[in-house]
């Protein structure tokens, strides 16, 4: 039996630059789900986890709603070691969308897109269809 439970603030943080030069501190188990941070700290063995990584395609604004997506929809396992994200079931787009314009849906598939997260980038996708059917 598993046992699941919320990102606490006290976890270990990595540091991120966006495009518009603001500091972003996102939870490990968030950031390492950026394909992109990952491979940075990957491709740079001598980077420790308070190296700076700059996010070159990615504003703040849209690394501030990903990062709200994360915390409102996805929930660490505990018990699994090395400790990995998995989905909730009743995650919803409100907290990544909100009542972002085709322009801002566009910015977010953009970020989606460079940071490498595959699950964010089909729910703004699939976000973006549904607009576009109404």
């Amino acid at each position: 039996m598993s046992s699941t439970t919320e990102i606490k603030p006290h976890t270990k943080t990595i540091p991120l630059k966006t495009a518009d030069g603001k500091l972003f501190s996102l939870a490990e188990l968030v950031a390492m789900e950026f394909k992109i941070v990952k491979s940075f700290l990957d491709d740079n063995p001598g980077a420790s986890f308070d190296a700076i990584v700059p996010l070159l395609d990615v504003n703040s604004e849209e690394l501030a709603k990903i990062n709200g997506y994360y915390k409102a929809n996805w929930i660490s396992e505990a018990a699994v070691s090395p400790p990995r994200m998995s989905p909730r079931l009743q995650g919803t787009t409100e907290e990544v969308l909100g009542e972002a314009d085709e322009q801002g849906i566009e910015s977010l598939i953009l970020a989606a897109n460079y940071l490498d997260i595959v699950d964010l980038l089909d729910v703004v996708n699939q976000e973006a269809t549904d607009r576009i059917k109404k």
